[in-house]
């Protein structure tokens, strides 16, 4: 039976009115809801700080591809072992006593200074020494000509005396073996730095006639991150009661004949005291670089395009010095090796299998350009707000237009 016009049009009336009020009921559900996923989304940002700073790190290593660094130009150079120099001049280790020819030819050819991403921490078993002392436990006599040094350590050594070499080590928490006296001192401003920093227990040197002969020594370790990907460096360390500096900074100190490293913590003049103590910045020579508060360095990538990369073979080979010479003279000369074997490749945001001595390299280049990140206090803030705001703006649209608004 129809109903009368009339009668009709109030029943439309009254679904419609239905209609309106199940959706506003239905609009404070979403409103609600959205709000609270929002809250927590804001909770977790806040409370678990590890996976939002993974995600972060992912994010900012593709800014870092998509705008890297301007290389600097420093007078850095590396001498790589590579594949090719392990096939030419024999298996790795190579005796002390290749080692040392390798720093006299770089130090023949103008090097300012010489740093080794590589630790020498037990003696040569090729010494000559070491052959004499064999043949002798099987009975055999062996007589060598004075001339000859019986000692490859030794020789290496006298090498180092006669070279700007900064001796490299790696510290660690896996070992309690003694390290070497720093070279450098430290000098600070604000809270003393063994009074905040991490202490390690221990390490891998070289051996200590190395370290004595030595103009610096630098750790080159890297911590190791939740991804493995290396995007910061402490610039200083604290094991076995000392204060040691990076490889990368401690070849920079040699390299300017400085005598010391200055640190300014909180509480220093000019400094705010939060009541944690804290780093803010470290200065080595005329350099002056940011820190974060454990004495971590970020590092801002360029990618090296133009750096000299010269093959250890061709420094070792009398005829090539002409073509190597210029690469080297002037320079901060970093050994350390590219071989896959020798299990030096670390992941950077532009690789996974990058030499650890071009960081290293990337560090001193960055600092003599003095280009720098950093975040700053009030960053975390800023994201937070950030996300409210969209997220807001988000569930104001997805109410007001329904969901094909909220996708656009």
């Amino acid at each position: 039976m129809r109903l009368p016009f009339s009668q009709r049009s109030r029943a439309a009336s009254k679904a419609a009115r239905a209609g309106a009020g199940t959706t506003g009921v239905q609009r404070i559900v979403v409103s609600a809801a959205g709000i609270g996923a929002l809250a927590v989304l804001l909770g977790l940002a806040i409370f678990t700080q590890p996976l939002f700073e993974q995600l972060r790190n992912i994010v900012f290593d593709s800014y870092q591809r998509l705008a890297p660094r301007t290389e600097a130009g420093a007078p850095v150079a590396v001498v790589d072992i590579d594949e090719a120099s392990i096939a030419a001049i024999g298996q790795w280790p190579w005796p002390r006593t290749t080692i040392a020819q390798l720093v006299d030819r770089l130090t023949a050819m103008g090097a300012a200074t010489i740093a080794f991403d590589i630790a020498f921490p037990e003696p040569d078993r090729t010494s000559p020494s070491n052959l004499v002392a064999e043949l002798g436990r099987q009975g055999v006599t062996l007589s060598l000509p004075p001339s000859i040094a019986l000692d490859n350590d030794a020789v290496l050594a006298k090498s180092f005396a006669a070279s700007p070499v900064v001796a490299g080590f790696a510290v660690s928490n896996e070992t309690n073996s003694p390290l070497p006296t720093p070279k450098a001192g430290f000098s600070f401003g604000g809270a003393d730095p063994k009074t905040y920093l991490a202490a390690y227990s221990g390490g891998v040197a070289d051996l200590p006639a190395l370290n004595d002969a030595a103009s610096g020594i630098g750790f080159f370790s890297f911590p190791i991150s939740g991804d493995g990907v290396v995007r910061e460096l402490p610039v200083v360390a604290f094991a076995q009661g000392n204060l040691y500096p990076a490889l990368s900074v401690e070849a920079l100190r040699v390299a300017q004949g400085a005598g010391s490293f200055i640190v300014r913590s909180t509480g220093a003049s000019g400094e705010a005291d939060t009541g944690q103590a804290a780093m803010v910045a470290f200065k080595v020579g005329a350099l002056l670089m940011p820190t974060g508060p454990s004495a971590q360095f970020r590092i801002y990538y360029s990618n090296l395009p133009d750096m000299p990369t010269v093959a250890a073979r061709d420094v070792l080979d009398p005829a090539a010095a002409d073509k190597v010479g210029p690469a080297i003279a002037g320079r901060i000369v970093l050994i350390g090796t590219s071989a896959v074997g020798l299990r030096d490749l670390v992941a950077t945001p532009f690789g996974s299998a990058t030499p650890g001595v071009r960081v290293h390299a990337e560090i001193i280049d960055q600092v003599i350009g003095q280009t720098f990140l950093g975040r700053p206090d009030w960053a975390l803030g800023a994201e937070l707000l950030t996300a409210a705001v969209l997220g807001l703006l988000l569930l104001v649209l997805e109410v007001a237009g329904g969901a094909v608004a909220g996708t656009v």
